[in-house]
């Protein structure tokens, strides 16, 4: 089995977790493949999560103790959800993971959680990871801001309209936000940013997401943005394993 501390896994697993299916998505999932979380157990006791719902992808690694061989498992999502409830409870101590050929259990103090892998191959996505070493453009913004920027932004937009919003950076560390509608016009937003490197980017993204891609580093000031290009995934990082991968919008400009 594994053990690792419960208080690592509750912070890797809420950040992880935003990017997998939810429950309610789960029985119209064409992929349940992606309706959890993939967990990857080595023998030198690491444990690798990750999650995507093919427009983001989250990563994190935790070191433990293990015993016996390596495993690696697909954990759905409604078992994610009741294990971070009972990580909320219990914060404190370890908790254990044990497997069998078609269950993993699960020990948290007084709890026991059990629940069958979700059946089918993950996703490789160690394609994306790699695009981290490809440089392209990179800059530190700041998470508070953007995320106020990009909720105001989704609130923004009718509800079950199209949302979308741009990210112009500039060379001289400035970042411009901008969302368009049709029924509540132009919102504007601008902030400095640091560090910046590269060519001049501009992206769009669905305001949602980026928000919550924000959240998830709500106790850093900041947080690394890079990408290679306009097309490409941009990757939100910030010290540590923890990787945040964002699918842009790619409008093409017709000629």
């Amino acid at each position: 089995g594994l053990m690792v501390s419960a208080d690592a896994l509750r912070t890797a697993l809420s950040r992880v977790s935003v990017a997998m299916y939810t429950d309610d998505e789960y029985p119209h999932c064409a992929r349940p493949q992606l309706a959890g979380v993939y967990m990857e157990v080595s023998l030198d006791g690491s444990l690798l999560l990750t999650a995507t719902d093919g427009k983001r992808l989250t990563h994190d690694a935790l070191r433990g103790s293990m015993s016996g061989v390596s495993r690696s498992w697909i954990f759905p999502a409604p078992a994610v959800e009741l294990l971070l409830k009972l990580l909320g409870k219990h914060p404190s101590g370890d908790i254990e993971f044990t497997w069998a050929q078609d269950m993993i259990r699960v020990a948290l103090g007084p709890w026991r959680l059990f629940s069958r892998p979700v059946e089918g191959v993950y996703p490789e996505y160690r394609v994306a990871l790699a695009q981290e070493g490809q440089g392209g453009f990179s800059a530190e913004v700041p998470v508070a801001a953007l995320r106020g920027a990009a909720e105001q932004a989704a609130r923004f937009f009718p509800k079950k309209a199209p949302a979308c919003v741009r990210l112009d950076f500039s060379p001289d560390n400035r970042l411009l936000m901008v969302a368009e509608s049709r029924d509540h016009g132009e919102m504007r937003v601008s902030m400095p940013v640091i560090g910046i490197a590269g060519a001049e980017l501009s992206q769009r993204f669905n305001p949602r997401f980026l928000a919550e891609a924000l959240g998830t580093f709500d106790d850093a000031p900041g947080v690394v943005f890079q990408a290679p290009d306009y097309r490409k995934p941009a990757l939100l990082k910030n010290g540590g394993a923890y990787r945040h991968f964002l699918m842009p919008l790619v409008i093409e400009e017709s000629k």
